[in-house]
């Protein structure tokens, strides 16, 4: 691992872009955050393009050393900032990744933030075109805390020990490549990446409310549809002789990466409904890709999918498969259910 590196835990939010109706502080993070605002609160604030970020450190300053050992002077370059942070019970719990800065400088001490954002401070800074901050349903890779060689309690977790040597461990790789090879939805992109995700939740949820079997369409309902028809989809395609990755929806635009000898590379979106299936819900990305791909992708749908109660456990069973390989997304056959409208500049 040759790009210097640095986990940071801060407070919760999901815009970090100063306080706002429904997201006015970091939630976590630290004693300090419990009476104070952190100054984590404006990380992904854009300003001329860059953002400046930051994170409490043990201690007064940031180890650069601990970083990259030759570091020289009061800054390193050319850093990768993993932000983490502790989700809401509601959310699941739990501490995940929720956005990276690439190519980043961080300092070994803090500087007052430039405008907007004054009292507030930065540690690191980076372009907001080699950052990412992911949407609430796109936080879900887990760091572990406490257990040897996981994130401990102090708010920096370094690559290196005091002594310089290598404290990369397995969870570290994971996250980076899973940030490497993420291609989903970016927040900073503006409020649609988060918007088509809601979007999508409430379409399921109103199914599910209405398909007369007694269900309201909760988070825990609606994933067990989706985990029901993904169960369906690879048992279908392994079938036909595919090896399956179902594990890329994580980061890529798209649900099971299905490959075989002779054969090009078959990417899959998978889509389970309690309905009859007349429509589904494509994602901006999902139908980028799937343009880029022609004759590469399939849409597999599962409808009429049936849930019940078995105790405090939900099960979902049956459904009609129909399997479109090759997926068309042309112009027809798609309709647009929303809209982000950039305003003009007063």
């Amino acid at each position: 691992m040759t790009t210097p590196i640095v986990f940071a835990r801060i407070g919760w939010m999901e815009w970090y872009r100063g306080p706002q109706e429904g997201d006015e502080r970091p939630r976590g993070g630290g004693k300090w955050n419990e009476e104070n605002i952190g100054s984590e609160v404006f990380n992904f604030r854009e300003i001329g393009g860059r953002l400046y970020g930051y994170f409490e450190t043990m201690g007064s300053k940031t180890n650069l050393r601990r970083i990259d050992r030759n570091a020289r002077g009061d800054k390193v370059a050319g850093v990768t900032v993993v932000f983490i942070a502790t989700r809401p019970p509601t959310l699941g719990g739990g501490q995940v990744v929720v956005g990276w800065y690439r190519n980043a400088t961080v300092f070994a001490s803090r500087s007052d933030r430039p405008k907007p954002g004054q009292g507030y401070f930065f540690v690191c800074e980076a372009k907001a075109a080699d950052s990412c901050l992911l949407p609430l349903s796109r936080r879900v890779h887990r760091i572990p805390a406490h257990v040897k060689g996981g994130f401990g309690q102090n708010n920096v977790r370094y690559p290196l020990t005091e002594a310089g040597k290598s404290d990369i461990q397995a969870w570290m790789r994971s996250a980076l490549t899973s940030t490497d090879e993420y291609q989903g939805p970016n927040l900073l992109a503006g409020a649609a990446a988060s918007v088509e995700d809601e979007v999508a939740a409430l379409y399921e949820q109103a199914e599910i409310k209405g398909s007369g079997q007694g269900f309201g369409g909760s988070p825990a309902e609606r994933k067990a549809v989706e985990d029901w028809a993904m169960k369906k989809a690879v048992a279908h395609f392994r079938s036909l002789g595919y090896d399956t990755d179902p594990e890329v929806h994580r980061t890529k635009p798209y649900d099971i990466a299905c490959s075989k000898a002779g054969a090009d590379p078959l990417f899959v979106e998978v889509k389970g409904t309690v309905g009859a299936g007349v429509s589904v819900i494509l994602t901006r990305n999902e139908v980028k890709h799937m343009r880029s791909h022609t004759g590469q992708c399939a849409l597999y749908v599962v409808c009429g999918i049936r849930l019940r109660r078995r105790g405090r456990v939900l099960v979902a069973s049956g459904g009609v498969c129909r399997v479109y390989q090759p997926v068309r997304v042309d112009e027809k056959y798609l309709s647009a259910i929303c809209y982000d409208l950039a305003l003009p500049e007063e």
